[in-house]
């Protein structure tokens, strides 16, 4: 336990209640962050503009770009909940300012959803200094701020996250339905920004249901409601468009950039690795996602594991794979023999994969899942905020740098041991239940169901870590009863 001696020290610090002095503090620190990241001239799409957009950014922004200027929301592979924001400030200024003004937008909310995790997690333990902890490891630690100059759903999911978590502990606390409603609101927008959060939704609800004693069904429509209403006007809008029903997506790929082949060189990669990395050793230039290639690989780059291996296909069997797709990029290839060698590939790949999942189901089912869990949590929580290697650095940039690693492991282990060292409280209170649950949903849709290991894709999960993190913390301190829900 902490020595009560030490507690002092909080005393000299401003308390929780001084609400406009932290959030004056969070937007110094996250406005701070955004001016030395947006000072490093990283390459981007928008010229003139602040926000940095490559990769996924390209399928967010055309879509409201087209219904602003045409009055169509197209090309509408994505759901429209990054949009929103974008769409009304499109709406009386050009692209490159629109971006600018998200980008001001998203470092506005991430301070505001700083200010509440930090509530939220005082109000859980009754104790100030996990608010000054979650300051510390969320509002002060690089780890979502980094994003917050990149058109992407990370920072906006994250925030969107914590909100809905904040207003179901306020519900809990008074039992006012308004908090649902907002609650399922948020939740809402969260999926909206990325359809993968949908189940979140359904992990929310059920809490509610239980925690909501004698109001279990009114509270639960009262929180579903919002998702019930904005994805029926969603899934009219598709029906209307495209004569076929579907709550979130149509296809799990955008269909405008990848063909049948390179989604089966996707399943093929799936069963050993990360796909999005393997795929390249069979495209030079790296496979198309969303119109952006990934940086080109070397073969050597590429670790086939020798147990991937069959009866059915072998090194020379890949290679030859590697051909064909440098045929269909050659430019004097006919659009006839781009289709022929397309199928020849897509059914390679398919045989392939069954013939790996016959006989190496342990690699698939088991190996192949752990090795990509590794890789997703063991980072470094800051990849994001220098432009450069880390032996690239000078020795104060290190120094910032590791500061902000430390941050992260200490959250992240403080997490882990919470849920090794606390079960029993962790299952007695359910917004703590709840917040691993979201965690671990995180983690696993993408290192062990989509296989997708990209490290941004922690972001969302990192303020459920932080609330797993304090808890674990308070708990070294002199025992005091928490709030159960």
């Amino acid at each position: 336990m902490i020595p009560n001696k030490y507690i002092w020290i909080l005393k000299k610090v401003p308390p929780p209640e001084k609400t406009l002095f932290w959030f004056t503090i969070l937007l110094i620190i996250k406005f701070t962050f955004l001016f030395f990241i947006i000072d490093q001239n990283r390459p981007t799409t928008i010229p003139g503009s602040i926000a940095i957009c490559s990769g996924d950014c390209d399928s967010y922004l055309p879509p409201i770009d087209n219904l602003v200027e045409n009055g169509s929301y197209s090309p509408d592979f994505r759901m429209p909940g990054y949009g929103i924001p974008y769409f009304i400030f499109r709406s009386f200024t050009d692209k490159s300012n629109a971006a600018n003004l998200l980008i001001i937008f998203q470092t506005l909310v991430d301070a505001i959803a700083s200010l509440v995790l930090a509530f939220t997690a005082y109000r859980i333990t009754r104790r100030k200094a996990t608010f000054y902890l979650t300051i510390l490891f969320y509002g002060a630690a690089i780890t979502v701020s980094c994003y917050n100059n990149w058109i992407l759903t990370e920072s906006l999911t994250a925030s969107s996250l914590i909100f809905g978590f904040g207003f179901i502990q306020l519900f809990a606390s008074n039992k006012k339905n308004y908090w649902l409603f907002l609650s399922g609101l948020f939740f809402t927008w969260a999926y909206f920004l990325r359809p993968v959060n949908f189940p979140i939704l359904i992990l929310a609800a059920g809490t509610i249901f239980i925690v909501a004693k004698g109001t279990r069904i009114k509270s639960s429509i009262i929180f579903l409601l919002p998702a019930i209403l904005i994805n029926s006007i969603w899934t009219a809008r598709n029906y209307h468009e495209k004569n076929k029903i579907f709550l979130l997506t149509e296809t799990r790929y955008s269909p405008l950039f990848y063909s049948e082949s390179s989604l089966e060189c996707l399943n093929f990669c799936k069963t050993f690795s990360d796909f999005k990395v393997t795929s390249c050793f069979f495209v030079k230039s790296g496979l198309k996602y969303f119109g952006q290639s990934v940086q080109t690989l070397k073969l050597d780059d590429i670790e086939i594991p020798d147990e991937l291996y069959t009866k059915d296909f072998n090194l020379d069997s890949l290679l030859l794979i590697r051909q064909y797709f440098d045929e269909i990029a050659a430019p004097e290839t006919s659009i006839e023999r781009e289709k022929i060698l397309d199928k020849i590939i897509a059914e390679k790949f398919r045989r392939y994969t069954e013939s790996i999942e016959q006989n190496h189901p342990f690699l698939v089912q088991v190996k192949t899942p752990l090795i990509l869990t590794r890789r997703f949590l063991l980072q470094s929580g800051a990849h994001n905020l220098f432009f450069m290697p880390f032996s690239f650095l000078s020795t104060s940039q290190k120094m910032a740098k590791s500061i902000f690693i430390l941050i992260y492991w200490i959250v992240f282990i403080s997490f882990l041991l919470g849920l090794i060292l606390c079960s029993g409280k962790i299952l007695e209170n359910k917004l703590i239940l709840l917040s691993y649950a979201i965690a671990f949903y995180i983690i696993f849709i993408h290192s062990i169901f989509l296989r997708s290991i990209e490290f941004r894709y922690i972001i969302p999960a990192y303020p459920f870590f932080v609330i797993g993190a304090v808890f674990f913390i308070n708990s070294l301190i002199k025992p005091r009863p928490i709030n159960k829900i």
